[in-house]
């Protein structure tokens, strides 16, 4: 059946045939396709796994902590005109020993973050009397990680 509508435009509404499954072929019995999409299932389910794993691996490789430990030191060096960053700095500080590729990915995005907000910070003008008293609890409840 055609309807037209007055922009000239011309719709089909008939339906279209129906499937067992979009998965599977009109060719296969119901039996089959539901062995087939069970098939496919387990191998998508098995190929998302390896990925998990391997991306698991990645986040636990060690990466160079001559580089992560130099990072760091600039970091430090950054907080006294930017306490924004303190909390993260000081966190990504305990693993300079044997830092991951999740923690170097961490720093990373400090930098990322100090690059888009470079108009922020405290400045201190020379040759002014500016005395600065600070308290923060900036500890998240004695949470250790974030």
């Amino acid at each position: 059946m055609k309807i037209k509508e007055s922009l000239n435009a011309t719709f089909d509404e008939t339906p279209l045939p129906s499937k067992t499954s979009p998965l599977v072929d009109d060719d296969l019995d119901e039996e089959e396709a539901i062995k087939v999409t069970e098939k496919k299932n387990l191998e998508n389910d098995i190929e998302d796994e390896t990925l998990e794993m391997d991306e698991v691996d990645k986040e636990y490789e060690s990466v160079d902590s001559t580089k992560y430990q130099g990072m760091i030191g600039s970091l430090l060096y950054l907080t006294s005109s930017r306490p924004d960053i303190i909390f993260s700095v000081c966190l990504c500080a305990r693993f300079q020993e044997d830092p991951k590729t999740s923690h170097l990915e961490a720093v990373k995005r400090i930098f990322r973050y100090i690059k888009g907000t470079t108009h922020l910070g405290l400045w201190y003008p020379k040759r002014t009397s500016i005395e600065t008293v600070v308290y923060a609890d900036s500890d998240h409840a004695g949470d250790y990680v974030d």
